[in-house]
Parts: C-alpha cells; structure tokens; sequence
C-alpha cells in the first residue's frame, strides 16, 4: 500500500481494472460524464483485452463520442499478478461497472488501499462491490445510483480536503478488511460446516 498519487502529482486518478466486457456503452457514458466535469482528472483503466491497439482505439472512440479527449484516458493491457496489484498505487478512487460488477476488482482495490465508489445494482452480480464495501465500512462510498456516483465522484474531485483523506483512508484499509467478515475465513468454514450438517 502506498500513499495516493494526488499526493505527488497533484493529480486527480481514477481507476477501472474490471474486464473490458463490462465497460459497456452505459458505463462509458457515465465515467465520460464523471471526467467532463472534472477537468483534468485521469481514468486508468486496465485489462487483458486492452493489450490489442484495435481494442484501445475502440475504447478511445467510444469515449471521444462522450466528449472525452484522449489524454485524460491511460489504456494498459496484462500484467503479471503482482505487478498487476502494484498498479492500484497509481489510482487514488477506482470506479465499478455496472450492472455486472466486480467482486475480485474491487476486493483488490480495498486490498491495496483503493477506495471504491459502487452502487448497488438490483441483482446479485451487481451488489459485489457495495458488499465488500460495506463490510470495510465504507458505507458512504456506496452510491444509491448511476447519478449518485457521478454527484460523489465529482465532489470528491473538488475537495480540497480529498488527498488526506485518501491518504488517511488507505493507511488503515488493509486492515479494515482484514478485520471484516468478508476476510474470516475460519467463521466462513465454520458456517458451511454447520449447513452441511443441517
């Protein structure tokens, strides 16, 4: 875990590292509406399928029809797993897809000290996030909606107070979830051993 990037830069990141599958039209129209109004901000976004030039171009294009230029968006393709982690250290807030979220995507970003902005979808796939973030108790990090993560994200991006707070959050939020029930595997063996034997 390492402090937030804004610390040094001074700018503002944002980050996806879900699969390219589910950076749908509906996600992309909303990041593009977060990175409209937050001039200067950054979207890194990270995936297997983005090693293919053809695949960035689309990416961009899709998001140039947003009204987004090139240079605020940062496509990498693979990594190796470690190094694929290390890569959240340049991320200050990440960003979840919708209606298919991330339940691995965003159990790493906490992991790694990266606060979530998710809302919580009508289906089960779409409620990873917000449970995971939930259970570190970042309730507030959770949006009631597409809007509402758009109106949280850009108000984080005009705090002046944000960069502490990020770098408060991610010192302790390793810990947070290792604390949590979503870490407790012993309490989770326990439980499937008490419903086998019912």
């Amino acid at each position: 875990v390492v402090p937030p990037p804004v610390l040094a830069s001074g700018r503002r990141t944002f980050g996806c590292f879900a699969q390219l599958y589910k950076l749908n039209a509906g996600v992309v129209q909303v990041f593009a509406r977060i990175l409209r109004q937050c001039p200067g901000a950054r979207l890194l976004l990270k995936a297997a399928a983005l090693a293919s030039e053809d695949q960035r171009a689309a990416l961009r294009a899709s998001f140039a029809a947003q009204g987004v230029a090139a240079d605020a968006l940062q496509m990498e393709g693979p990594e190796e797993h470690r190094v694929f982690l290390e890569a959240y250290g340049r991320i200050d807030i990440a960003l979840e897809t919708f209606p298919y979220g991330g339940a691995t995507t965003a159990t790493e970003a906490l992991w790694q000290g990266v606060p979530v902005l998710a809302f919580a979808g009508e289906r089960w796939s779409a409620r990873l996030a917000a449970t995971m973030l939930h259970h570190a108790g970042l309730d507030d990090w959770i949006a009631a909606d597409a809007d509402d993560l758009i109106a949280r994200a850009v108000a984080l991006f005009h705090d002046p107070a944000t960069p502490q707070r990020l770098a408060t959050l991610r010192v302790g939020l390793r810990d947070r979830l290792r604390a949590s029930a979503a870490c407790d595997a012993a309490g989770f063996a326990r439980a499937m051993e008490r419903a086998y034997a019912a």
